[in-house]
């Protein structure tokens, strides 16, 4: 949650709320797949949520750690 929010940190200049919340992360991790990417020290370095689509998968949420932009982990 926390890496997903600061990676849309901009948005806060226009919707005023973090990106997403804990409730909101459950009922993905319930629904879809995470795919996640190490960073430093422990914490993601990305992640990007799939949700299926009948036969397919949407590509939903692609989040990368300020941190780790430029450095090719949402490639």
């Amino acid at each position: 949650m926390s890496l997903v929010n600061a990676a849309f940190a901009m948005e806060w200049d226009f919707i005023s709320r973090d990106r997403t919340d804990a409730a909101e992360i459950a009922h993905y991790l319930e629904t879809g797949t995470f795919f996640v990417v190490d960073g430093e020290a422990g914490a993601l370095g990305a992640c990007m949520y799939l949700e299926p689509r009948g036969d397919r998968r949407s590509l939903r949420t692609l989040a990368v750690a300020p941190s780790r932009r430029g450095r090719g982990p949402g490639r």
